[in-house]
């Protein structure tokens, strides 16, 4: 047979096809056959897996792509390998899929849009430089409607204790630059127990320019009085420079200061000075309201 085949070489060319035609039939029937290059020299087809091992690499040269489900990956190396020096998850990574730049989702980053801009979150708890926001949503929104050029009215208190060793009691209360005061008042919630006790309120240029001495032990301010600046004419003739009948209020200073308008920053001084540190039952609040507002420029016509 070997004889015959070699005088035919027709005949051995025949043979040959048909044993590639019966391996192809084979290699289509044998469900084990998973990995094949494709008829026509286009591409393979991995149908189980391909294996780079150890010391070789898989180059894709440029105008060549990776495709997942048809969609080709668009990043480049350089890209995917700043994820890895990072040492992101997969479970970090899927916090930064599917947002949408200013627009706050569950379990997601939040991504400023272009404008530094964020959507409606909800905050649990709020710390502006160190310090915890203590107020709620309901207090806050009592602040809805005020206008731009607005502002609300801060009062701002100190307090006093008889403790039977000081021989003088200071309280400042600030009032900043622009400001206009609504009133300046103080009242004792216990008469002061010892040797003597007088009140005085003022500012750097004058102790007593608000209110002169006034005895805290008994008969100029008793519990449940109020000595307040604004109430006209009812200080009991406790009243100091800063306050007239006539209806003067508050400090002059030419081109700066004028009664209730604070041009320059400044403060409201409270003094309480016992005439022994022999009392140990008084107790007294003094506070400020004010505000500070914005000023429009009225027009010319």
């Amino acid at each position: 047979m070997r004889n015959t085949i070699n005088r035919h070489p027709r005949m051995a060319g025949l043979l040959a096809c048909g044993a590639l035609f019966v391996a192809a039939v084979v290699l289509a029937q044998d469900p084990n056959v998973v990995n094949y290059f494709e008829q026509g020299g286009a591409r393979w087809v991995v149908g189980g897996s391909l294996d780079v091992v150890s010391g070789g690499d898989l180059d894709i040269e440029s105008g060549g792509s990776i495709k997942i489900a048809g969609t080709a990956v668009t990043a480049s190396a350089a890209e995917l390998n700043a994820l890895t020096s990072t040492g992101l998850s997969s479970t970090e990574l899927g916090y930064l899929n599917g947002v949408t730049a200013g627009t706050s989702a569950a379990s997601k980053a939040v991504v400023l849009s272009a404008t530094s801009k964020i959507d409606a979150i909800d905050i649990t708890a709020l710390t502006i430089n160190g310090t915890a926001l203590g107020s709620t949503a309901t207090e806050l929104d009592k602040l809805d409607g005020v206008a731009a050029t607005a502002y609300v009215a801060v009062t701002d208190g100190v307090s006093f204790a008889e403790d039977g060793s000081g021989t003088s009691y200071v309280g400042t209360v600030e009032i900043p630059a622009g400001a206009v005061v609504h009133d300046i008042c103080f009242t004792s919630t216990v008469l002061w127990d010892g040797t003597s006790a007088s009140l005085t309120v003022g500012d750097d240029d004058a102790a007593d320019a608000w209110f002169g001495a006034t005895n805290l032990k008994a008969t100029d301010l008793l519990v449940g009085e109020v000595l307040c600046a604004a109430d006209d004419g009812t200080w009991g003739g406790l009243n100091g420079a800063y306050l007239t009948p006539a209806g003067r209020r508050g400090r002059v200073t030419a081109g700066v200061d004028s009664g209730w308008y604070y041009g320059a920053a400044s403060e409201v001084i409270f003094t309480v000075t016992p005439g022994a540190a022999d009392g140990s039952a008084g107790r007294s609040f003094g506070w400020v309201t004010y505000s500070v507002p914005t000023f429009t420029a009225s027009t010319n016509t």
